[in-house]
C-alpha cells in the first residue's frame, strides 16, 4: 500500500473485513511524517510547514519568530504543549491544545481542530472542521476522526511502524 492509502485512511472510514470505504470525508486533512520530519505522504492541500512568523509584541512593534510545525508536533508527544511564541500551528493555522487520552493530543480551532498520534516511527495529523459533511451527510467531528487515527496507528504499529 502507498502512504497515499494510508493518509485516506485518516480521512475515509475503512471496513477492513471488505477493504471498502463506509465513509468518506470524515475529515478535512490527514499526514503522516517520519520522526526524522520526512512528509511520508499527506491529503492535497495539507502541510506541516517551516516559516518566518511576525508576532504582536504587544508595544506596537513586531517580533519574529521561526516556526518549525514538525518540530511543534514533536514537542507535543514530549510535553511541550504550548507550541512555541506563535502557539501550537498546523498547516498555517493556530490551535490549542486540550489534551491527551490514551496517546492520541487534541487541539481546537474555531469550529473544528486536530488530532495527533504517533507510532514507534512517525507521526499521523488529522485535521476536521465541523462546517464540512462527510459522506453521510454528518458533520465532520473529533470523534469520528479519533477513530480512523486510533485504526490507522495501530495497523502501522502491527506492521513495524
Amino acid at each position: 500500500m502507498s502512504w497515499d492509502s494510508y493518509v485516506a485512511m485518516i480521512t475515509n472510514t475503512l471496513d477492513p473485513e471488505t477493504n471498502q470505504y463506509t465513509t468518506t470525508g470524515v475529515g478535512t486533512y490527514g499526514a503522516i511524517y517520519g520522526k526524522d520530519g520526512s512528509k511520508w505522504g499527506a491529503t492535497e492541500g495539507f502541510e506541516l510547514y517551516a516559516y518566518e512568523y511576525e508576532i504582536d509584541a504587544g508595544d506596537g512593534t513586531t517580533e519574529k519568530e521561526n516556526i518549525n510545525e514538525v518540530e511543534i508536533v514533536k514537542g507535543i508527544f514530549d510535553g511541550k504543549t504550548k507550541g512555541g511564541k506563535a502557539g501550537v500551528r498546523l498547516g498555517n493555522k493556530k490551535y490549542m491544545y486540550i489534551s491527551n487520552y490514551d496517546g492520541i493530543h487534541k487541539l481546537s480551532c474555531g469550529g473544528g481542530g486536530a488530532l495527533l498520534g504517533q507510532t514507534d516511527k512517525c507521526y499521523i495529523v488529522a485535521i476536521w472542521d465541523s462546517s464540512n459533511q462527510d459522506s453521510n451527510g454528518k458533520p465532520q467531528n473529533p470523534g469520528d476522526v479519533e477513530k480512523n487515527l486510533v485504526y490507522l496507528r495501530e495497523y502501522l504499529k502491527n506492521s513495524g511502524y
